[in-house]
């Protein structure tokens, strides 16, 4: 639940009402533009009475997310903080590098009543030869700010259970008069700037994704659905974003449907130019961001697919380890995107066959095909070709699943049954590990899903279509033998023109 706060803006060591009990954190982040230079966003963070001992983490932030996309770093005293008793000293320690190199400010003194910690982020510089990442990182687009909490705002070291009293306010009074900020959570204007309160765990804060500058939206500002749904950039794109960003809005309620979703938390796209060559999206809590560049041809069938898998990574997840979670996540992006695309009569069969075979040829095509789930996180965005494993091999398990379920329980039970299982213990406060759904395979099929899967990770044998696992009207069918390829072919007698019951 959002709260719209009526306080006044305070800049310094004030903090909102802590509710519930829970601290407050208080953050406030300042843009500037200066004509023909950089922007940057000063930020001040007031935590509520943190009690951190002496040789203690006041804060921390990733350095490197995915090990190849910095974050603000905040380097040498870039980042500093005082309390009652004045200035409070930080020294920094990092971790060794890795896929998330964390980055600790640490006490030299106990801390004394509320802390007050100040920092200046810049947008990351980068280079049309830049590899290609995730999207977290801060990024310049012309008269504006896009990125992600993740990487812009130290957070304090407590665990993912704690809840805080966030409070998230955009300082716009030296603005231009054309500014807007917008975060996953609210908006706000030069001319109303209020501060978007919520009580909630840090992980809500961080996983974010926000914008700050000359921001052109659909809906328009001024709209009436605007602060439940938006779609935002700072540089025009070169495609419909009216069209685009309907259908984001058509599938999302289709999908919000399915997945039983009654939050009223708001959904928002945000649209990144990126000087180097690499498109893509990167999806986190009730939002997520897309990349274009200036050598993208992607048509607008192309980027409807794409976001429509960026917004189905909303419902179905895992906790653990990259190497246990990625085929079900991956793979139920991949799954779920295109079936309800289908369901919801956004595809129909023969784009839906289309697009499927596509998908499952360049997983069989991938020279990575036979590496281990292991092996394959040990560098994820080191080769695309190895980081699109999961996607491939995630889809062709689901899928398999699916058929085995509805021949197994003579078409009572499904795929969804369990993701909708699995999903609920998310919403219920229980664990959602793979081992959980493990036992969801053990219910519905027997311990033999279970090893089939222990398989499956190993790499080897290929994984093959089974029959059955795009439906009634589709045979599955070898078409290539250097490599292996299995794809999907219409039944005998079964076609486009007579195909009312083959959605599944």
């Amino acid at each position: 639940m959002r709260i719209a706060c009526l306080f006044p803006l305070l800049l310094h060591a004030a903090v909102a009402a802590a509710a519930d009990g829970a601290p407050a954190l208080n953050l406030t982040l300042t843009p500037h533009f200066p004509q023909n230079g950089t922007a940057s966003l000063d930020g001040v963070l007031v935590i509520e009475s943190p009690d951190v001992g002496s040789n203690e983490t006041l804060v921390t932030l990733p350095l490197t997310i995915t090990s190849n996309i910095p974050t603000a770093r905040y380097d040498g005293d870039a980042l500093q903080a005082d309390d009652d008793d004045g200035p409070l000293p930080l020294v920094i320690i990092d971790d060794e590098p890795s896929n998330i190199q964390m980055r600790y400010w640490n006490t030299t003194r106990a801390t004394s009543g509320n802390v007050t910690v100040r920092f200046t982020a810049y947008p990351r510089q980068v280079e049309t030869d830049d590899p290609f990442g995730p999207l977290f990182d801060i990024r310049q687009n012309d008269n504006g700010l896009v990125g992600s909490a993740w990487a812009l705002v130290p957070t304090p070291s407590s665990d993912q259970s704690t809840n805080y009293t966030i409070s998230w306010a955009w300082d716009l009074s030296h603005s231009p008069s054309w500014t807007r900020g917008v975060w996953t959570w609210g908006e706000s204007s030069s001319s109303s700037s209020s501060p978007i309160v919520s009580v909630n765990t840090l992980d809500h804060l961080q996983y974010t994704f926000w914008a700050v500058g000359n921001i052109t939206s659909y809906p328009a500002a001024d709209s009436a659905s605007s602060s439940d749904f938006g779609m935002y950039w700072l540089v025009p794109p070169p495609f419909n974003t009216t069209a685009v960003a309907t259908f984001v809005q058509n599938f999302f309620a289709f999908s919000t449907s399915f997945w039983h979703d009654t939050s009223n938390d708001p959904y928002r796209i945000f649209v990144r130019w990126n000087a180097n060559l690499m498109g893509g999206g990167t999806a986190l809590y009730r939002s997520f961001t897309f990349g274009y560049n200036n050598a993208s041809t992607t048509g607008e069938h192309d980027l409807e697919l794409l976001l429509a898998h960026e917004m189905t990574h909303n419902w179905p997840t895992m906790e653990g380890s990259n190497a246990n979670i990625t085929n079900f996540v991956e793979g139920s992006a991949e799954f779920y995107s295109l079936r309800l695309m289908w369901r919801g009569g956004f595809m129909d069969d023969s784009a839906y066959l289309a697009e499927m075979n596509s998908r499952v040829a360049y997983y069989y095509n991938d020279p990575y095909v036979n590496a281990s789930d292991a092996a394959v996180q040990d560098d994820p965005w080191g080769d695309l070709r190895l980081q699109k494993i999961p996607y491939g091999r995630g889809l062709i398990w689901l899928a398999n699943l699916d058929a085995e379920l509805r021949e197994r329980w003579n078409g009572t039970v499904s795929l969804d049954v369990l993701e909708l299982a699995l999903l609920e213990r998310v919403r219920g406060g229980l664990s959602y590990t793979l081992e959980d759904f493990f036992g969801l395979l053990r219910q519905y099929l027997g311990d033999y899903a279970v090893a089939e899967y222990e398989q499956i990770a190993t790499g080897s044998p290929l994984l093959k279509l089974r029959d059955g696992s795009l439906g009634p009207c589709f045979d599955v069918v070898q078409t290539a033998s250097n490599p292996t390829v299995w794809q999907w072919q219409w039944k005998t007698g079964a076609n486009a023109t007579n195909s009312t019951t083959c959605v599944i």
